[in-house]
């Protein structure tokens, strides 16, 4: 029997290997069609077993065995903007979540990188727009901030995404998106933890069931029962009840504080990086910003407030009443601030060693590439700067930073 498989320079060919031979004597693959796979979901998921970077040559010559490209080819230009090649297609409408996603093979002055894209356009297969507000319009701004943000922690204790605002022509103008490397390594799989919905037939395979996690996650209110179930979820994929816990509770400090309002919500948000080798460790992994630093604002207050001379205090005033307010977000959030904080440190929570003037510098770099596009983010940047500003000099946020600010 012959099967698609990727081997580990990045080619697609047929393997004539049997199941036991798999991996050994002539067999180079690190990943197999499996046979309730189509070709083209294995070849979404084995684009994903690739490294960052790859020899260019193998990159650029990922072609299957049946003529299909399987990851198009862009260019860096000069101008910092991410131009699809004549003749290439972005992104597959089948990817779970509402924004447009795929990979990219992006040439960086000699430099070829691979890269997974999260377009602020709606996925094609959603019928419908976005909701009012650019926190749903315009989601880069958020995960950019949010990922400088972990980035400037030393010690968050998991493994998390990085997403940096980017600039793209796909074909249709202009565009604006998120870049992240590709953290998979070789012989590894990732996988979606829970079934997003419970009306696809082929969400009744996942091991965590859409109706489960909604029952005892999504619709709890209890907390020790949240975690109690969480834990027991990820043991189902071979996590470790410590590892588990840490994870979860490390996660929830962040989400807490960036007050994450997606995360208890969708069940889609969680993700394990899964060795083909049981003696390994499956990794969870922290991904998806884009619902954190929630504070309404469109491209109408956007244009009406660029003319007013009082805009900062208009910006501080809409900044402090929304503060008020705050209660954090993620599975422990969302209630009263004090009781999560408490309830995150008596499970374990270690105080995060945040670079704060490391964090707030990083707003001067999306400020320059806004600015040079012409794009129409200025004022809604700083009033994601002045929202995370307040939220960190809040007295209970205060207890999850090492020596307080």
């Amino acid at each position: 029997m012959k099967r698609l498989a990727l081997t580990k320079e990045g080619t697609l060919t047929y393997c004539v290997a049997k199941d036991e031979n798999i991996g050994k004597g002539r067999c180079n693959h690190i990943a197999h069609k499996r046979d309730e796979e189509s070709v083209e979901e294995f070849v979404i998921r084995a684009e994903k077993d690739l490294n960052n970077s790859i020899r260019a040559l193998d990159l650029k010559n990922l072609i299957d065995i049946d003529g299909l490209n399987t990851i198009p080819n862009a260019t860096l230009d000069d101008d910092g903007v991410i131009r699809l090649n004549e003749g290439k297609s972005f992104g597959s409408p089948k990817m779970v979540g509402n924004q447009f996603k795929g990979d990219l093979i992006i040439d960086n002055n000699g430099l070829t990188l691979k890269k997974f894209v999260k377009l602020d356009r709606l996925n094609p297969s959603i019928n419908g727009h976005w909701m009012d507000g650019m926190d749903y319009s315009n989601s880069s701004i958020t995960e950019h901030i949010c990922s400088r943000f972990i980035e400037s922690i030393s010690n968050t204790g998991i493994k998390s995404v990085s997403y940096s605002f980017s600039v793209f022509d796909i074909g249709d103008g202009i565009e604006t998106g998120t870049i992240s490397d590709n953290y998979m390594e070789e012989n590894v799989s990732e996988e979606l933890a829970i079934a997003p919905n419970s009306e696809r037939e082929d969400m009744k395979n996942f091991r965590v069931t859409f109706d489960e996690y909604y029952d005892n996650v999504a619709t709890e209110n209890d907390y020790n029962k949240i975690l109690e179930s969480m834990i027991d979820f990820f043991g189902r994929y071979r996590v470790k009840p410590d590892v588990a816990k840490k994870f979860i509770i490390q996660q929830a400090g962040l989400d807490l504080i960036l007050g994450n309002e997606d995360r208890k919500k969708n069940p889609s948000n969680f993700i394990f990086l899964i060795p083909s080798s049981i003696k390994k460790d499956v990794i969870p992994l922290n991904m998806d910003y884009g619902r954190c630093l929630q504070i309404f604002w469109t491209e109408t207050s956007e244009s009406r407030i660029e003319d007013m001379p009082d805009s900062e205090d208009v910006i501080n005033e809409i900044v402090m009443d929304e503060v008020k307010n705050f209660s954090g977000g993620g599975l422990f959030g969302g209630n009263n601030l004090k009781e999560s904080v408490d309830f995150l440190i008596d499970n374990g929570f270690r105080p995060f060693n945040l670079d704060k003037e490391k964090f707030l510098a990083s707003f001067n770099n999306l400020e320059e590439k806004i600015s040079k596009h012409g794009l129409k983010f200025k004022n809604y940047l700083k009033l994601k700067k002045k929202f995370i500003e307040e939220i960190l000099d809040n007295k209970e946020i205060k207890r999850m930073l090492k020596g307080g600010y």
